[in-house]
């Protein structure tokens, strides 16, 4: 709610976003048709909804590389890290960086999700 409030926003428009936001729930239902008991929803984006991925940039408006040549790309609930072979900081710097931003965030990175891939040309002969 801080990071909405430090952009300039109607005090209706930031009431709506909050109200959304504020005491939302959640349940299972199994194959069988079965539901789970509710649960509450403390953090993440709301998956399907218009603000989802807005929302989430907002959140990550903070989010910086350490370095002017490293690239963020941000999505939705995602964030790439482009970090180039001739770099000023190295890439588990830059990787570290965003964990503890996550971590001061209330947020998790999911380590199952996280792949790197090194890209390289083929000199030609």
């Amino acid at each position: 709610m801080s990071k909405l409030s430090a952009f300039d926003l109607l005090p209706p428009i930031l009431n709506w976003i909050i109200a959304f936001l504020t005491d939302r729930a959640q349940l299972s239902k199994t194959p069988d048709g079965q539901f789970s008991i509710m649960h509450p929803i403390t953090r993440s984006i709301i998956q399907w909804s218009g603000t989802g991925p807005n929302l989430w940039l907002v959140m990550a408006s903070d989010l910086r590389c350490n370095s002017d040549i490293d690239l963020q790309f941000k999505y939705a609930d995602d964030t790439n890290l482009l970090v180039p072979e001739n770099t000023d900081v190295d890439m588990a710097v830059e990787f570290g960086n965003i964990q503890r931003w996550a971590d001061s965030n209330g947020m998790v990175t999911n380590l199952h999700k996280t792949k790197d891939i090194v890209l390289h040309r083929l000199h030609p002969r």
